[in-house]
């Protein structure tokens, strides 16, 4: 807005409507990336059932699975430079978990999935 302002004193109003486009652009974006930083995934296990809610404010999606049914599963991408993707599956059914997660992160939750639930390492926690 600044440049805007110099450019206008020097004669060249029209440049305002454009700079304020450009501002509410940028403002609209920083609301679209906020909104979506606040994502949160919460994995609830107990002795019968692995859960997964997602949502912002509160849960808005969730998924439960048998636990003595469930598979981690890590799939790692043949491109070095996307991103592998960590499901859950059971019954034909999976869900998607950690996609926020960079590679070490993600590979260090299957790990930690695993262990909680007791299994030995490569039993149930496919790698691909």
């Amino acid at each position: 807005m600044s440049i805007a302002t110099s450019f206008a004193l020097l004669g060249a109003w029209l440049i305002f409507p454009f700079a304020g486009l450009e501002m509410l652009a940028l403002g609209v974006c920083l609301y679209c990336c906020a909104r979506r930083g606040r994502i949160c995934e919460v994995i609830s296990i107990n002795e019968k059932t692995v859960e997964v809610e997602r949502g912002r404010a509160a849960p808005t999606q969730r998924w439960s699975f048998q636990r003595a049914w469930a598979r981690v599963i890590l799939e790692r991408s043949a491109l070095d430079w996307y991103p592998g993707r960590l499901t859950i599956r059971s019954h034909g059914r999976e869900v998607s978990i950690g996609g926020f997660l960079r590679e070490d992160e993600r590979e260090q939750l299957a790990r930690a999935l695993a262990d909680v639930l007791g299994w030995p390492p490569g039993s149930r926690m496919s790698v691909r």
